[in-house]
């Protein structure tokens, strides 16, 4: 989704609450939900975006841009992993496929991601083989 009010409707829709309970709990009207959804608000409060991430547990930033994960505990679990282990802590092998991995495209990250997933689902005999294109 590309559009701050398209988001707020869909966390909202997501997180199962109506628009005045959003309100009430971020402390507005009904209308002013209301005018966020229907995208008549062109620069929405950093108290309000942040109050309505937090009580949708939506990523602020996926919120603001549409960046991101929409999941606010998944871009805890990442930060988690990244906090566990420095890039000192690697070795030259686990350095230079960081590295790697990094010069990617999105797309190319992606499609990595899934073919790596689709190679640890395999059963333990197939894992031999190195993920195909």
């Amino acid at each position: 989704m590309s559009l701050l009010e398209e988001r707020i409707f869909e966390a909202r829709r997501d997180a199962g609450m109506k628009a005045s309970n959003l309100a009430r709990l971020v402390g507005v009207t009904g209308a002013a939900v209301s005018r966020w959804e229907k995208g008549q608000v062109k620069n929405l409060r950093m108290e309000h975006l942040f109050s309505i991430a937090r009580l949708l547990n939506v990523d602020p930033e996926w919120l603001a841009t549409g960046r991101g994960h929409k999941d606010r505990h998944l871009i805890q679990k990442q930060r988690d992993v990244e906090d566990d282990i420095s890039f000192d802590q690697l070795d030259q092998e686990e350095q230079l496929l960081v590295n790697i991995y990094r010069r990617l495209s999105q797309a190319s990250r992606a499609n990595l991601k899934q073919a790596l997933t689709e190679w640890c689902h395999q059963t333990p005999e197939k894992k031999d083989d190195p993920p195909g294109p």
